[in-house]
């Protein structure tokens, strides 16, 4: 297959809700995983077990209420990136929580051997919390939980941003917060 086909069955699989066999079809037994924030187990997951591991407490903890998988962006012959935007409601809080992330896919010998997310987290979330997934969840993928400024980034334009709740717009996602308001140039 190529990075194309790669990419675009990974997008159908997310829209069609087959993920899992995503997983085993397009995935090299040892690809890794990184989130962007350790969520209680660790940042990165390695292997397609550990891997689907990370889907079944996803698919445990959040219910989709609604999701929207942009078209995939190649970049060169071995890396694409896929924009997720979705509505999902925690099981345990019953908190309804919008969520954007940019996956960047890098693909190996015609399999896919690591997927990182890039997603709005705040860095100053207590240690204690993010080892309690559950709390985590509650949190997580959120740009109202601050009013301090923060750098917003599409995939790779970085725009700075004075206010936490730009962060929300389509298509844009949080990578820093840790800048003093002085650092940031006005706009």
């Amino acid at each position: 297959m190529s990075i194309q086909d790669i990419a675009n069955a990974l997008v159908a699989g997310c829209r069609e809700g087959t993920e899992r066999a995503n997983l085993k079809t397009l995935y090299a037994t040892d690809a890794t995983s990184v989130e962007a924030f350790d969520n209680g187990n660790g940042r990165e997951a390695h292997g397609l077990a550990a891997i689907e591991g990370k889907h079944d407490w996803f698919e445990s903890a959040m219910e989709v209420i609604e999701q929207t998988v942009s078209d995939p962006m190649l970049h060169g012959e071995d890396r694409f990136a896929v924009i997720f935007e979705v509505t999902a409601k925690d099981r345990e809080s019953g908190a309804v929580i919008p969520m954007q992330e940019v996956a960047i896919y890098t693909v190996t010998d015609g399999k896919i051997s690591r997927e990182e997310f890039f997603y709005q987290a705040p860095p100053s979330y207590p240690v204690e919390a993010r080892r309690n997934r559950s709390a985590a969840s509650g949190l997580r993928n959120r740009c109202s939980w601050t009013s301090r400024p923060v750098i917003c980034a599409w995939v790779c334009t970085p725009v700075v941003s004075r206010s936490a709740t730009s962060c929300g717009s389509a298509g844009w996602v949080m990578v820093s917060t840790n800048m003093d308001s002085a650092a940031i140039p006005s706009a």
